[in-house]
């Protein structure tokens, strides 16, 4: 009689009336000391409420049994058919949901349903996979911002490739994930990618120009993040990246000419499969054979490894002289011994490496490298000289936040973007030339 009486009692009843009535009778079943009688009599009444005209008097007992593992199953599989309003809370939190459950939904690929169980405590292997590898970005930006998740290096990957294209999905992963050395490169590659598929971005800089803008503000990125690591982690890292197609002719000639000699020496080692001190070895104790048979195994054109033989032998003078030296420096000091090696084919091999027929190609692209370099560093200057004096040392030093390294890699790619000088020097055929060099 009681449930016959509220069954008719809804009909008429407000909406707001009703929420309340299906709030009431939801905690009673949960709470109340009822009778087998009485408890199929609430669970009948809260059935007839599924059927509720009002969406909100279906999320409310949505939201009351999310939560509780002792939420009647049926009455929570009848909900689980309804819009994604009431569904969602349900697929997010009901621990009576088997994994079947949430595959199931996921495979309808509704994007609010994908979000909510990404939140959920308890997503096995499968269920993770499915979500990297087919939500949407919002439901995979819930999953990496999950702390009850635990995602492998594998996820880790998946993410950063799916996503390379998305700087706001990258930025959520950069923000809620501990990234190794080797996903911190590939994330930072990334956001170059992004930035250059950014629709404002792609309005005001011609897609030749943009990708060449692109490319150089990646490598300048990744060699900034591998000049912090280790010799292991360095060498770890650019593994990963060898194996992501990140390790080009290019990219290594910018290591060489940035005089980032540890990141040279990893990319050298990892090319010709040989440990980081056999390479240093053959250059610091000018070993030519040794060197020039290294430099042959990395797969590179004769005038390429000319160039990283050059690097690393004036490294190594320079090491001898005691001189401490900027990028800047480094790469103007290269390019005149690549010029000169170029304008004089007949002189003798550099630690075993020919000097001569350097191809135009290589050298123009060594000239606009060394180009963005000095202008990338007399940039970071005229800024530094901008700043405010700081009258507080411990505050001067004092380490940024996290993330804040890449925060500025992305704001000087916009920046780059805009920017109608950089790589003015041979900027118009550098396109060709990295083809060339490539072939």
């Amino acid at each position: 009689m009681i449930v016959d009486a509220f069954l008719e009692w809804s009909k008429s009843a407000p909406r707001e009336r009703r929420i309340e009535a299906a709030d009431a009778l939801a905690r009673s079943y949960l709470h109340s000391e009822l009778d087998e009688d009485d408890r199929r009599k609430v669970l009948t009444g809260l059935f007839a409420l599924v059927d509720d005209s009002s969406v909100g008097v279906r999320e409310r007992l949505a939201a009351i049994f999310a939560d509780r593992r002792d939420a009647p199953r049926a009455l929570v599989l009848r909900l689980l058919d309804d819009v994604p309003a009431v569904s969602a809370s349900l697929y997010a939190r009901s621990p009576v949901l088997l994994a079947s459950h949430l595959m199931d939904a996921l495979y309808r690929a509704e994007p609010r349903l994908e979000e909510a169980i990404a939140q959920r405590v308890d997503l096995n292997r499968m269920l993770i996979d499915q979500l990297i590898a087919r939500a949407c970005a919002t439901a995979c930006k819930a999953l990496v911002s999950n702390p009850h998740v635990s995602l492998t290096d594998d996820d880790l990957h998946a993410f950063i490739d799916r996503f390379a294209g998305d700087a706001d999905a990258l930025e959520t992963l950069q923000a809620n994930r501990r990234l190794s050395p080797e996903h911190e490169c590939l994330l930072v590659a990334s956001c170059a990618q992004a930035y250059q598929a950014n629709e404002f971005v792609r309005a005001l800089v011609p897609d030749k120009r943009l990708e060449r803008l692109t490319k150089a503000a990646r490598e300048r990125a990744v060699l900034e993040v591998l000049a912090r690591l280790s010799p292991k982690a360095c060498w770890q890292a650019t593994g990963v990246l060898y194996a992501r197609g990140v390790v080009t002719p290019a990219f290594i000639l910018r290591a060489a000419l940035s005089g980032e000699i540890l990141t040279l020496e990893a990319l050298v080692a990892r090319l010709c499969d040989v440990s980081m001190e056999r390479v240093r070895s053959a250059f610091v104790h000018a070993r030519p054979v040794v060197a020039a048979t290294l430099l042959k195994k990395t797969g590179l054109s004769e005038t390429v490894r000319s160039v990283l033989s050059m690097a690393l032998v004036l490294a190594r003078e320079l090491a001898r002289s005691d001189v401490d030296w900027t990028a800047s420096f480094f790469a103007e000091t290269l390019i005149e011994v690549v010029d000169q090696r170029n304008a004089d084919a007949s002189m003798d091999a550099l630690d075993g490496v020919g000097s001569g027929d350097a191809s135009d190609a290589t050298v123009a692209l060594c000239h606009s490298i060394a180009a963005d370099i000095m202008q990338a560093e007399a940039r970071a200057y005229t800024v530094a000289s901008r700043l405010p004096e700081v009258s507080d040392l411990e505050a001067m030093f004092t380490e940024g936040e996290p993330g804040e390294a890449l925060a500025m890699t992305v704001d000087a790619l916009v920046s780059d973007a805009l920017d109608g000088d950089l790589l003015s020097v041979e900027g118009s055929d550098a396109d060709r030339q990295e083809r060339q060099l490539a072939a």
